[in-house]
């Protein structure tokens, strides 16, 4: 057995080259210690870097706390926290201290006369049963905006000479981190927490503190979990792969179905190359990407068509159930959901005030039970059919988020096309919200602008993609015609930067419920009016599909067959499948007996009734009063028998919040819900 270690231990020396003790680094500190706002912060806070600098030989252990302070005033105050006491008992050879950032925000800045004091306690109590350790102090890097009411003017005249008058006072290092950080306001991207460039500027600092040496930094090889083993990469096209590397060096990318292709990285590391893919099958291929003697293998990679599944709660429902609501068929779709040919993709729920590079998920996953039971039965029902009936791969991308507004998943650059509008602008609709400020929140964080787009959208932009499902609407409601605009602004802006041409977006109609605020018929009138085939902008109609007092219902098998129906019929054009849904036409009296008659576009093989028979129908005369009346088909035509002693003047169906449908065309498709007049516009 003691051979064994010996033999063990030996083999470990030789491939980390290193025999000696171990040394060990605490680095205490606040959000920008912990990597907060970083995709990877394990792999990119300043920390984690100074750890890859460092080598063997050291270990540096990350104890940052979002919020904390130095200030004995503080209930922050880092000495307060759980981790504390930890740090003192692992007795590291080296701790650094990273704060201040927080002492200066505005809400704490009638504690800062007790910074210095706080700070100069931590490093005597740290002391105390470790002798030996050095500290090292370092100064808050530069505040480049007012974000999180942080004071860049206090942090330079007030924080850093207390840390400079500890540092002399206490007999420990000083470390300038906001001189060489004052001119990489690039490298923060919210005016405070630094991208992986600027966390690696902060480990260069401390790293020459430390050692007395230079070390460049350079960001090692890699890719977003959207280049991963099992991906599904959109058939036939030159399909765009990126990532981050060190700064002006070569990447490499090769295809096992192709050539290498070649990028340089650029002053920032990042790289990005397009690759061309061969035609859809269910071959297997592998990709290679490398640079600097660091190589990233993808394999089971397959050939096929990419859509993303995008909107709010309703398109995030699970296929295992839902705010307390099981899925219609969701047991069996789960049990049955092992399928090769079909790849999952969920980005995680998650906001930011400012853009993420990558989402931290599993990458791409076969599905099966326990990959579909947690993504959108929408996303999954609607990317089965697809797959079934075009017998390719599929891959999809789901990317939802409960509660959502159409805002929170607009770019700052569709938002602010708002910020100087009167009336029906978005300052209106949300309070206090004035351009470019798109970090501030407001009721709920998905209501605030660009959030959703910043954690959710921004990282798969430019991954190539067939087209989009689309659902969402419910909390826009009350705002139809700024919805309108909203929504054009929002989808010229995803296809613009997601580089993918005029890619076609199918969208849902929301469903009926009772939300009692008259709001939802006029939402619906709203999302029909956006359709438009040369645009390659498509609704499908829900008016059956609603519970009136679930928000979330159940039937997701239905929708996202009405999508997948809608796809293969207007963008693979499949023979055979006829997606159109009824949709008012015109209305006119009968001369002979005085009923009204309606026809209906969409309708061209007949009008069917649920089989409850026709409910929902309304005529009012001049007094502007509606009564429920009956109908009847005729041919393709409904015609409805007005009140006694009623000049029918308008028309409703179902014009309400919440009504079933009960009006189909033979295909099986809903009429979505209409009035003929304009009275209360």
């Amino acid at each position: 057995m003691r051979t064994w270690i010996c033999m063990l231990c030996l083999t470990f020396f030789m491939l980390t080259g290193y025999g000696g003790e171990v040394k060990k680094v605490a680095c205490i500190g606040n959000s920008i210690t912990k990597g907060s706002r970083l995709s990877h912060p394990e792999r990119d806070s300043y920390p984690a870097v100074l750890q890859r600098m460092l080598g063997n030989g050291w270990t540096v252990e990350n104890w940052g706390i979002s919020g904390s302070c130095a200030s004995t005033d503080s209930k922050n105050m880092y000495m307060k926290q759980n981790a504390y006491p930890k740090i003192k008992a692992s007795r590291p050879d080296i701790v650094t201290i990273f704060l201040g950032h927080d002492d200066a925000r505005k809400p704490h800045q009638g504690g800062l006369k007790n910074f210095g004091p706080g700070l100069s306690m931590m490093v005597k109590d740290i002391k105390v049963d470790n002798p030996q350790v050095k500290i090292y102090l370092i100064t808050p890097t530069k505040v480049f905006s007012k974000a999180y009411d942080n004071d860049d003017d206090v942090i330079r005249t007030q924080v850093i000479p207390a840390m400079r008058q500890v540092a002399e006072t206490e007999n420990v290092y000083f470390v300038d981190a906001y001189t060489p950080t004052q001119a990489d306001g690039k490298y923060f991207p919210d005016g405070v927490h630094p991208d992986a460039n600027g966390a690696g500027h902060i480990a260069q600092t401390l790293y020459k503190a430390i050692t007395g040496k230079n070390c460049q930094f350079e960001r090692p090889l890699s890719v977003p979990s959207l280049f991963s083993s099992h991906a599904v990469l959109q058939q036939h096209t030159d399909v765009a792969v990126w990532g981050y590397g060190a700064a002006g060096k070569k990447v490499t990318v090769k295809p096992s179905w192709g050539k290498a292709v070649t990028a340089v990285a650029d002053e920032d590391g990042q790289w990005r190359l397009r690759i061309h893919t061969p035609d859809a099958s269910y071959t297997k291929y592998s990709m290679k990407i490398s640079q600097n003697g660091q190589t990233i293998e993808l394999e089971d990679l397959l050939m096929g068509e990419v859509w993303l599944a995008a909107g709010q709660s309703n398109m995030q429902m699970e296929l295992g159930g839902f705010y307390r609501t099981p899925v219609l068929g969701g047991p069996e779709a789960i049990a049955n959901a092992a399928n090769d040919g079909l790849r999952l993709y969920r980005v995680p729920r998650s906001d930011s005030p400012s853009p993420k590079d990558d989402v931290i998920n599993k990458g791409w996953e076969v599905s099966s039970p326990a990959s579909a039971v947690h993504f959108s039965a929408t996303g999954f029902f609607f990317a089965r059919q697809l797959q079934k009936a075009l017998n390719i791969p599929v891959g999809c991308i789901e990317s939802a988020y409960g509660g959502a507004s159409i805002v929170a998943f607009m770019s700052p650059d569709a938002v602010n096309q708002y910020k100087d509008e009167k009336g029906e602008s978005v300052a209106k609709y949300f309070k206090n919200f004035t351009a470019p400020r798109y970090w501030e929140k407001y009721d709920w964080a998905q209501h605030t602008p660009t959030v959703i787009y910043n954690a959710m959208i921004y990282p798969i932009l430019t991954y190539n993609i067939k087209g989009a499902i689309w659902y969402q609407g419910c909390d826009d409601r009350r705002t139809p015609e700024l919805y309108k605009r909203l929504f054009r602004t929002f989808l010229t802006d995803w296809r613009d930067k997601w580089q993918c041409g005029n890619f076609p977006m199918y969208y849902a109609q929301i469903a009926p419920y009772g939300y009692n605020d008259n709001s939802a018929a006029r939402m619906r009138d709203a999302q029909a009016e956006l359709e438009s085939v040369k645009d390659s902008t498509l609704m499908i109609c829900l008016m059956d599909n609603g519970i009136e007092n679930n928000i979330h219902p159940n039937d997701k098998a239905t929708v996202g067959f009405r999508f997948a129906q809608r796809v293969l019929d207007k963008t693979y054009h499949m023979e055979g499948i006829n997606s159109e849904y009824p949709r008012y036409k015109s209305m006119e009296i009968r001369p002979k007996d005085g009923k009204v008659v309606l026809r209906f576009t969409g309708a061209d093989d007949g009008i069917a009734k649920s089989v409850n028979g026709f409910s929902g129908f309304q005529i009012a005369g001049k007094d502007k009063m509606f009564y429920n009346v009956k109908a009847v088909e005729e041919g393709n035509t409904i015609v409805l028998t007005p009140p006694a002693g009623i000049k029918p003047e308008a028309v409703r169906y179902c014009y309400k919040d919440f009504c079933t449908g009960t009006v189909y065309n033979l295909r099986g498709n809903p009429l979505s819900s209409f009035r003929t007049d304009t009275w209360d516009k």
